[in-house]
């Protein structure tokens, strides 16, 4: 009896730490789907303010403050999109003219204009306004290209677009960061740090800034079936301004990796192969690409370019239920065949 009782002890435990740890999984990868499913056709997406410079955005721009556009290329790879930019507060243009590629509408409340402001899309009509925006009588906007003046809708300024992505973006960057994080491999003497991926899970590693604040080379191993989540943490008052070079890195890995910044400012003056997520704190891109999708606070946008990767996220969480399940019922079956061996060993008075 007593050996049966230690029996079922040990076994329910190992099922509980099982499904503890699998819960924990679960809850991971629910917030990088998530994260990933936030995006529709746009693909840099700012709660603040938007600071754009001779930069491209491949995918929808969409900006929940005001926006200052010079030289800025929206929607560049012409995505099909309701709407492919939207801009809530205030957008001023110039001195460099900027475009817009409109596979859908354009939404922009209020705006005004020192430069050339071209639109191209199917049907100017869709280019929706509401009053109060001063630039589109001005002769330097241009539909599909064609003169200023052209008739554009009124549209009410939709409700929820960003409160409801604020909120779950919150939520996901407060999870993934809340996770006691792995610590990557340090090498090179502390200049390379490496994030490795296991097929079939979420990874998620904490990069302390405060130790590894210059590391010169950046590794992410991501396999198909993988991804691989870094925690930017302890930036300081000052901001976090990494200089890495990212060995081995392309769209692929690009797709299955996520930079999540819980607080902190960050200026990126390298390329980035991943998606940022920084709905609390201000990015900065300097003449670099970000292979990846974008959801941040304040984004400063200084040349380059914003690819229209994607985060990819790894199956369904219900997946991790079923091996939870399966090893449950292995543990039941295996504690139920040693009641029975020891059951016979009695009877047989061994």
């Amino acid at each position: 009896m007593r050996i049966n009782k230690l029996l079922f002890v040990s076994g329910f435990a190992a099922v509980m730490a099982t499904a503890g740890i699998f819960q924990a999984s679960a809850q991971v990868v629910t917030a990088v789907q998530s994260f990933a499913s936030q995006f529709g056709t746009d693909n840099v997406v700012v709660t603040g303010d938007y600071i754009g410079n001779n930069s491209h955005v491949h995918g929808g721009l969409a900006v929940g403050g005001d926006a200052s556009l010079s030289g800025v290329q929206v929607n560049q790879d012409n995505v099909a999109a309701p709407v492919a930019f939207r801009i809530y507060g205030q957008m001023t243009l110039g001195p460099s003219s900027s475009t817009v590629q409109a596979g859908g509408g354009v939404f922009v409340q209020n705006a005004s204009t020192n430069a050339g402001f071209n639109i191209f899309t199917p049907n100017p009509g869709q280019a929706s306004i509401t009053s109060g925006s001063t630039a589109w009588s001005d002769p330097r906007v241009f539909f599909n290209g064609n003169g200023g003046g052209a008739t554009v809708s009124t549209l009410a300024a939709p409700d929820g677009y960003f409160s409801t992505r604020a909120s779950v973006m919150q939520n996901v960057s407060a999870t993934l960061a809340g996770v006691s994080g792995l610590a990557p491999t340090v090498s090179n003497g502390g200049a390379k740090l490496t994030f490795t991926g296991v097929v079939g899970a979420v990874k998620v590693y904490d990069w302390d800034v405060a130790t590894y604040g210059s590391v010169t080379d950046v590794e992410v191993v991501a396999p198909a079936g993988s991804n691989v989540v870094i925690n930017l943490k302890n930036i300081g008052p000052g901001g976090f301004a990494p200089s890495f070079n990212f060995n081995g890195a392309n769209p692929d890995q690009a797709s299955r990796t996520l930079f999540n910044i819980p607080a902190g400012e960050v200026t990126f003056s390298r390329n980035i192969w991943g998606s940022v997520l920084a709905p609390n704190s201000k990015v900065t891109l300097l003449n670099q690409n970000i292979d990846g999708s974008v959801f941040v606070r304040d984004f400063e946008h200084n040349g380059g370019e914003v690819h229209r990767v994607g985060l990819t996220a790894i199956p369904e969480p219900s997946t991790y239920a079923a091996i939870a399940g399966g090893i449950a019922l292995m543990v039941a079956l295996g504690l139920r065949a040693r009641r029975r061996r020891m059951a016979a060993l009695v009877e047989s008075g061994a």
